[in-house]
Order: structure tokens, then sequence, then C-alpha cells
């Protein structure tokens, strides 16, 4: 799960900190999703992928830590507004939804069919696809467009692996770093307009 700053939020600590907050949760998913993916590399190439992996979490770790510095010094919300929809009933049913699914689909997979490489592509469909609904609950377009590029990770991983013959750990693969690459994109992207929005100082 992801959140990032609604196209309309004030620049507030409030608004600072929950674009801090999705953008670390979006980090910390990819980075579950990157090790998952480790496994099917080996040698040179491994060691190559796991050093660019690791820059990546740094720079994401510190594009962070300079959205939170800049939301302690934030003003705080003046006035009482309208809470921004994160949670409720549309939220958990959405979650519900997915881990039923996330789960029957994988045991079916994995035990009924043998086909675990397949898992990953199920997992990148179900997850890419429950963050639309999520989306219009938190009004976000970048969670909008994370949802659609996992989507598209998975039919481009089906199109390549399928048209291609390729080896069954091609399915892994493309599915996980694919979608590491799309949730630490979603969270350098959610720092990144946080940031713009800021109040430019004088020149």
């Amino acid at each position: 799960m992801t959140e990032s700053l609604a196209p309309n939020s004030q620049v507030t600590r409030e608004a600072l900190g929950s674009g801090a907050r999705g953008a670390t949760i979006g980090t910390i998913f990819g980075a579950a999703w990157f090790v998952m993916g480790l496994p099917t590399l080996h040698s040179t190439i491994r060691l190559v992928v796991t050093a660019a992996g690791l820059a990546v979490l740094v720079l994401s770790a510190g594009a962070i830590a300079l959205l939170r510095r800049a939301a302690r010094s934030a003003p705080s919300q003046s006035q009482p507004s309208p809470p921004r929809p994160t949670g409720g009933p549309r939220f958990i049913r959405v979650l519900i939804v997915e881990v039923v699914l996330l789960a029957v689909g994988n045991n079916y997979l994995g035990h009924q069919l043998h086909r675990p490489e397949l898992m990953y592509e199920w997992s990148t469909v179900i997850v890419g696809a429950h963050f639309l609904p999520l989306s219009r609950t938190w009004n976000s377009p970048v969670v909008r467009v994370l949802g659609l590029a996992l989507l598209a990770v998975a039919a481009v991983t089906a199109m390549v692996v399928v048209g291609t013959g390729a080896d069954r750990v091609t399915w892994q693969i493309l599915a996980c770093f694919g979608a590491a690459t799309c949730l630490w994109a979603s969270a350098l992207a959610t720092v990144g307009l946080a940031l713009r929005r800021l109040p430019q100082p004088a020149a």
C-alpha cells in the first residue's frame, strides 16, 4: 500500500508528513519485491543489480528524510478541515478482497497447478488492481498511475514469456524487478511532487 499527497492538499506539516509516510511505504514494499527477485540472478549480474538496488534505497531514504525535515518546518494546519480519507470501510473492504485473492490464487497456483512462478504474476496483478479503487479513496493520481504501471508490468511479463517461450524463471525476474521499479518510482515521485509544492524562497 502506498499513499501520496492529493493534488489539492495544502502544503502543511500534516500534508507533507502524509507524503513522507506514503513514500516510506512504497520504498519498503519495493525493497520486498526487489529481494524476491534477487535469487534469480547470479554472479556479476547479481552484484551489479544489488548495488543498483542499494543505491536506489539510499536515494529514496535521503529524499524521504528531506521531506520529513521540510514537514517539521512547515506550518501546522491552522483550522479544522475535512480529514483526507485514508481508511474507513472502503479501505478495509479493498484490503480484505486483496488478501483473500492473493491467498486463494497463490495457493491454487502453487499447490494445485504446481506453477509457483505464476504466483509472482498473480500477485502483481492483484496488488496493481487494488491501487485503482484506493486512488479514488485517497484522491491520488500517483497511486492510480502506480496501479496501472503494475498491471502493465504483469501484461508485459506475460507477453514476453509466452511470446518468446522464455524460461519459467523469467516470470519471477520481470514481475519482481518490474514491481520494485514501479513502487520505488512512485515513492520518489511522491517526494518530488511534495517538495515542488513548497514555497520557493524569494530571490
